[in-house]
């Protein structure tokens, strides 16, 4: 017979998906910081997808429901953006000069200016601005893979859902 679905243990495997995840793209993103290339842009991209979707059949395989793959996809989304973001936020303050140069030299040398300079304020400001939108984007994402995850994981639920109890009583 199915048993009650555990939020908790549900929420633990969602935060340490989660946190690997962060641990992955910050690392993914210092290289690319400290040594001028990125190693695994679409590589981080593909094991994020996974990422949710994994989560979000282990959520419906446990409570059934599409909703609790959604929240899970949605949650290691968070975790995962926001220890890349003060991940990313600690490494941009410490080589703003390093961003700001290379930034620079992007635009000379792509002739869309004979010399801009920014300063490294606006270097930080630009890296939070696109950790917050990449947040956004990831929430959104997590939550729609998490979801597709649910639904194929649905179908071998272990759980029966929280509605159908209730419902049952």
């Amino acid at each position: 017979m199915p048993q009650a679905l555990s939020r908790s243990r549900g929420s633990r495997n969602a935060l340490a998906l989660g946190i690997l995840l962060g641990a992955i793209l910050w690392a993914n993103g210092a290289i690319t910081v400290l040594a001028g290339t990125s190693i695994g842009g679409i590589v981080t991209v593909v094991l994020c997808l996974a990422a949710y979707f994994i989560v979000g059949l282990w959520a419906g395989q446990r409570s059934g429901t599409t909703a609790a793959g959604a929240n899970a996809g949605a949650l290691v989304a968070l975790v995962s953006s926001a220890l890349n973001g003060v991940g990313m936020t600690i490494i941009a303050a410490a080589f703003a000069s390093t961003l700001r140069h290379r930034f620079e030299q992007a635009v000379a040398k792509a002739g869309l200016a004979a010399s801009i300079h920014q300063a490294n304020t606006t270097v930080i400001t630009s890296v939070l601005f696109e950790l917050v939108v990449g947040a956004i984007v990831a929430l959104i994402v997590g939550a729609g893979v998490g979801a597709l995850g649910a639904m194929v994981g649905r179908g071998r639920a272990t759980a029966i859902p929280l509605s159908a109890q209730r419902a049952a009583r």
